[in-house]
């Protein structure tokens, strides 16, 4: 299954982080203090994943990934922008529909 069937960002071969792009963003500045902002913002074709490793020494998908799942517990769904949840709900749908 590739990530690009459902993303409809500016990267070629987006990985499935790129689907929350402008969450991690958010995200990794008010959690964690990595504020990558303005690289995001200049590199709409790089992965989020390659910018937030060249900007925060010591980047771990980890310590990002256990944030993320933090900011869920007070945010949810409809806390993620559209794009986001379309590209999820597609997603999704694909992999139900792969279960079947």
């Amino acid at each position: 299954m590739l990530i690009d069937n459902y993303y409809t960002g500016s990267v070629p071969g987006p990985e499935i982080e790129d689907l929350l792009r402008t969450t991690l963003v958010k995200v990794a500045l008010d959690q964690l203090g990595w504020d990558v902002r303005a690289a995001e913002a200049t590199q709409q074709k790089r992965h989020i994943v390659d910018i937030f490793k060249a900007e925060v020494p010591g980047f771990s998908k980890w310590k990002l990934a256990k944030a993320f799942l933090r900011w869920l517990t007070d945010h949810g769904w409809n806390d993620l922008t559209a794009d986001e949840q379309t590209a999820w709900q597609k997603l999704f749908a694909a992999i139900n529909k792969g279960l079947a």
